[in-house]
């Protein structure tokens, strides 16, 4: 009875000190985890949970680095659907994207295309429909073009956006739209025009700024931009050289549009800190299977 008894102690005993230390290492693991957060997420550390899901908190150390192209959908709904960024966002994404477009009526519409014709069959283009005739609109699938007025509706503070300007025309709308919720910490901004950003910066400097390159040219006139905080880059300038180039001028390193698994795997390995893709699930697989792998070897 006594060794009974000596046993059951010590094995009290050493669960005790187990649930200390899991506890402590929880403790640390979420410290950790904010803290990455607060270091690649825009907002700052107190609006973390306003960003983000509380459920999704396991995610964020992978979730950060991926970009959900049109909503990113891995193929299972239509581009810049509320189905789309539903699986998105299911699948781990804190960062969606839209294309935005403006109509006659000076509202910013959802799409990648600047006419409604690929989606819905309707010719003419959005700068020159007024918003009941592009609200009266359905897509092949039955969707409508979203507004992003009602995309910021939807998801509200859980996300961000990551969102596209074209040109010069809906910048006004843009920053009335903006300012109306709040979300200048909840916004990526990024375009192909440097005009674009460059007004976007004089609005909203604490914005994060994607300066979207095609070429070789573009990246390095990018590079001098004091108001360009990321790179975004044509998946053909994918390279160790110039993600170093990026960094050693200041400038997160993204590149677009990464689908296959070879491709992201390449990106993570050479420390691209963001990427655009349409298979949002497989990404973060990827994400948690590769970036822990190399951040372990580290």
């Amino acid at each position: 009875m006594i060794i009974i008894a000596v046993l059951v102690f010590f094995t009290a005993v050493s669960l005790i000190l187990l649930v200390m230390t899991v506890n402590k290492r929880t403790e640390a693991d979420t410290a950790r985890v904010c803290l990455s957060v607060h270091n690649t997420i825009c907002g700052t550390a107190d609006d973390v949970q306003r960003h983000i899901r509380a459920d999704a908190i396991e995610e964020l150390p992978f979730a950060v680095h991926v970009y959900s192209h049109r909503g990113g959908s891995d193929g299972t709904a239509e581009e810049h659907s509320t189905a789309a960024y539903d699986h998105a966002i299911k699948s781990g994404s804190v960062y969606i994207e839209q294309d935005i477009v403006i109509s006659a009526d000076g509202t910013l519409y959802v799409s990648h295309d600047t006419t409604p014709f690929r989606l819905t069959g309707t010719g003419g283009s959005f700068a020159q429909m007024h918003d009941s005739e592009i609200d009266a609109l359905r897509t092949h699938q039955g969707n409508p073009i979203l507004k992003l007025e009602d995309v910021f509706k939807r998801y509200g503070g859980k996300v961000c956006y990551v969102v596209e300007l074209k040109d010069g025309s809906a910048d006004k709308a843009f920053e009335e739209l903006v300012k109306a919720f709040g979300y200048e910490d909840k916004v990526i901004v990024q375009s192909f025009d440097a005009d674009v950003l460059k007004n976007i910066e004089d609005v909203f400097p604490k914005m994060k700024k994607i300066f979207l390159c095609e070429y070789s040219a573009e990246m390095s006139a990018g590079l001098d931009m004091d108001y360009v905080d990321v790179l975004g880059v044509d998946k053909s300038l994918m390279s160790s050289d110039n993600c170093k180039l990026a960094h050693d001028c200041g400038k997160d390193f993204c590149v677009w549009t990464l689908d296959s698994e070879s491709e992201i795997r390449r990106a993570i390995e050479l420390g691209a800190d963001t990427y655009f893709t349409n298979y949002t699930e497989r990404a973060m697989k990827l994400e948690r299977e590769y970036r822990y792998r190399q951040n372990k070897s580290k």
